[in-house]
């Protein structure tokens, strides 16, 4: 039997709890053990459809707060970036919609640009 350079991981699973830092709501995430803060922040951005930038995880230590870095591993924490943990809708600037690119269809979409 080889082991692998830098050993065995464990394949434990545990349930973290991530709570919003405004609103207050919280998720239940089952992850390994091992896993990291660079693993789950992807999951959680794309889930709510916003850039991982905005995302950090921040726990408490006894008396001040600290943010995790990405390589340390993820544990029940408070995070700050988003107000809930719920898609927003997207805003679109102009929501009109022309059906067809026939000679009606490409003289209205003329029409909206010269507006």
């Amino acid at each position: 039997d080889s082991v692998n350079w830098g050993g065995t991981k464990s394949h434990t699973r545990r349930e973290i709890v991530l709570k919003t830092l405004r609103s207050g709501d919280s998720i239940t995430l089952p992850v390994e053990i091992t896993t990291k803060v660079c693993e789950v922040r992807p999951m959680i951005a794309q889930r709510l459809g916003i850039d991982e930038d905005v995302l950090s995880f921040v726990v408490k230590q006894s008396s001040s707060h600290r943010k995790l870095n990405d390589c340390e591993e993820i544990r029940s924490c408070t995070v700050t970036g988003i107000d809930s943990w719920i898609r927003k809708k997207a805003k679109h600037p102009h929501p009109i919609l022309i059906i067809g690119a026939g000679h009606m269809g490409l003289r209205q979409a003329l029409s909206f640009l010269k507006e």
